[in-house]
């Protein structure tokens, strides 16, 4: 079952609406001001990114970006003809006009060119029209500006596609999981970024157009009309929105914020209670990301999730209760203990009310599984510690980084739980919504006392300023040794018992891996979809004498993926060189790759071209202590230079009997047979190469 795709809806379902959906971003993109906040950056290789998948044809796709980007150059160049009226609304951006104009100046309109690929480059066509720079010349150098653009971006996306299938075949899912993890904490970083430098501008933007639809609504009559009836009803409705007082617009903001979370919540509680495709996803999911199970990736997730345990969760709370009395901020503690004390009361609650089981059979080893409480006490202690501390510094930058650390924080917490097996999806977007939620409640109750302190109380330096401020970081260093030492000390109750390496299973039913235990037949990629079906089953009493048997049918035993060998494969292949034990791309059965590979060089004496079998060992063998082994075999008939991978033959049951004939002719075989395994089929590897079997299974017994 193809794990990926059923997790989330594909969008062959939205290709048309798609299309216009990237008319529009390009079209905002390249607007000036508001364009900031979409960087083209990630806009349009992520386009690339999806034609190189098959999702977009690449010259639809071409001129929807060139288009939409064309619409928002000639929208700001109209703009910039408004002059000094317009500009004068966002003067808080007077320096970002200014570096646009310099620019301008200096390179005239071949500055779009480069501009197209910086952040000042939605501005510029609005430069040009505050310029009255001739239309025609504007619209010439903007169409050679975006086509170089958009061909630059999309193939930028277009190759970091294949980039990622290259990865993906030469990879172990160790090294794949943790280049992917990189490639979106890049992609965290540099939306980070572009908050800081780009949603500002568009917030000045955006308040600008409200305040000006608000005074052309103040001035209807009708409404006038209405205040002068209702002068109540319409105090207490601006009040709402007066940014001066607490109970104004930050109560509303908040207030929404805090409905939006809960009837996330409860949508949520809704899908567990009804099984919504949710629940189908949480163990979809669940088995995915064991697949992606090593021993390094789990010690390290297991330091992770330990931040949201009650031991790091009570230790902080003190710690940081503490540093409120003594930097005199005492009017946050009565809101941060009521609300933890909330979140705790339902998250226990909830646990006990649900009673969910936990994934694989752990819930006699822990309490009930919904939802999750890790999560929870996360997303709110280190939100209201992020509060808390942006509360002290009025540095837009460090408040966005606190918000971001959060984000990554409680991100890294939920995840972890559910790579260590002990939470469902629902399981953690439950709990990061209930302490979300109590979250939002602290805030509330805390920005309400802060507002009701008296002026004198506001001012007051506190006593002692100089020696308070060594409390912070000395309390923050007594929070990191807490942690050192309970991640020393701490064993989960799930791996308190020692695992024992498994036994091999005596069957005589070659057949037993699959039907008492339920495993694929197929092989799988790296993320878990199926690929060929496997046609060899080898017995053989131990792995050396399968290498020195297959070795008498001209069968040689590839080399392991590594640096010098990958080096060596490619010089070979450029050259069009012989290399016999070349390294075979690595494929998966469940959920581990294989185990041994054998090659065999054609007449061509090439490792462009060569026939190949992959083997993984069952954990199970005969009476007489024979291993068994499962496979694929498949012919390597070139070279495909894009993923740096071979193209095989589809007709892959040639593959098999070819070497079925070799181990005869080379009288290694002491009995064999051929069964029906699987369905004919058809499909593709992870490389995008077809092909089809008839679903034939050949078993071997090999001599001993």
């Amino acid at each position: 079952m193809d794990i990926v795709h059923l997790l989330l809806p594909t969008l062959e379902h939205f290709r048309l609406l798609g299309y216009w959906i990237i008319l529009a971003l390009a079209l905002w993109e390249s607007t000036a001001f508001v364009g900031m906040a979409i960087p083209g950056v990630l806009l349009f290789p992520t386009v690339g990114f999806l034609v190189a998948h098959g999702y977009f044809d690449p010259i639809d796709a071409f001129w929807f970006c060139f288009l939409g980007a064309m619409g928002g150059y000639c929208l700001s160049y109209y703009l910039g003809t408004a002059g000094d009226r317009f500009a004068s609304r966002f003067g808080r951006l007077t320096s970002k006009i200014d570096a646009g104009k310099k620019y301008l100046s200096k390179y005239g309109l071949w500055a779009m060119i480069p501009g197209r690929f910086m952040a000042i480059g939605s501005l510029l066509p609005f430069l040009a029209g505050f310029a009255r720079l001739p239309f025609r010349h504007f619209v010439a150098y903007s169409g050679i500006a975006n086509g170089i653009g958009m061909v630059t971006y999309l193939l930028f996306g277009y190759f970091a596609r294949h980039a990622w299938i290259s990865l993906g075949i030469w990879s172990t899912r160790l090294v794949f999981f943790l280049a992917t993890t990189a490639g979106l904490l890049g992609i965290f970083y540099l939306i980070r970024t572009l908050v800081v430098k780009g949603a500002w501008p568009l917030f000045i933007v955006l308040a600008s157009i409200i305040c000006s639809a608000a005074e052309g609504v103040g001035r209807n009559p009708l409404l006038k009309t209405f205040i002068d009836r209702h002068p109540r009803c319409a105090s207490f409705f601006w009040e709402r929105f007066n940014p001066e007082r607490f109970e104004g617009f930050p109560l509303t903001i908040l207030c929404l914020a805090l409905g939006y979370s809960l009837v996330l919540l409860g949508g949520v509680v809704e899908d567990l209670l009804t099984a919504d495709p949710i629940v189908a996803v949480d163990k979809r999911l669940a088995t995915l990301l064991l697949a992606f199970r090593s021993p390094i990736l789990l010690w390290i997730f297991l330091k992770v999730t330990l931040l949201g345990s009650w031991q790091i969760v009570l230790g902080g709370v003190i710690l940081f209760s503490l540093y409120l009395l003594l930097d005199n901020k005492k009017y946050f503690l009565a809101p941060f203990w009521v609300t933890l004390g909330g979140c705790t009361f339902f998250t226990t609650g909830g646990k006990w009310l649900f009673q969910r089981q936990r994934p694989f059979n752990m819930t006699h080893l822990m309490e009930f599984s919904f939802p999750s409480g890790h999560t929870a006490y996360s997303a709110f202690f280190y939100g209201f510690l992020a509060y808390a501390l942006a509360r002290g510094t009025t540095d837009r930058g460090k408040k966005v980084d606190l918000f971001f650390l959060w984000v990554l924080l409680v991100t890294a917490v939920g995840f972890s739980r559910l790579y260590i097996g002990v939470h469902y999806l629902s399981d953690v977007l439950a709990g990061a919504l209930l302490g979300f939620s109590w979250l939002i409640i602290g805030i509330s109750l805390s920005e309400w006392r802060k507002s009701r302190r008296t002026k004198l109380e506001v001012t007051m330096p506190p006593p002692a300023t100089r020696k308070k401020t060594y409390w912070g970081p000395a309390l923050f260093t007594a929070g990191v040794f807490l942690y050192l030492c309970i991640v020393a000390t701490f064993v989960p109750p799930y791996f308190k018992e020692s695992p024992h390496p498994a036994a091999l299973t005596e069957s005589m039913d070659p057949l037993a891996p699959f039907e008492l235990r339920g495993l694929s037949r197929f092989t799988e990629t790296i993320s878990g979809s199926p690929q060929e079906p496997l046609s060899l089953m080898i017995y053989v009493q131990n792995g050396n004498n399968l290498i020195t048997a297959l070795e008498k049918a001209g069968w040689v035993k590839a080399e392991l993926v590594s640096f010098r060998s990958l080096v060596k494969a490619f010089k070979s292949a450029l050259l069009n060189n012989s290399y016999p034990q070349a390294p075979v791309t690595p494929s998966f059965w469940n959920g581990v790759p294989l185990d041994i590979a054998f090659e065999k060089e054609t007449e061509l004496h090439s490792v462009r071209q060569r026939h190949h079998i992959r083997l993984w060992k069952t954990g199970y063998r005969l009476s007489d202590g024979s291993l068994q082994f499962v496979g694929t075999a498949s012919f390597d008939k070139g070279v495909n230079w894009l993923h740096l991978s071979h193209r095989i033959d589809p007709v892959i049951d040639t593959e098999r009997k070819t070497f079925v004939d070799n181990c005869l002719e080379a009288k290694i075989v002491s009995n064999y047979e051929e069964i029906t395994f699987v369905e004919p089929s058809m499909g593709s590897n992870f490389s995008g190469d077809a092909f089809f079997s008839d679903g034939k299974m050949v078993i071997l017994h090999l001599f001993h």
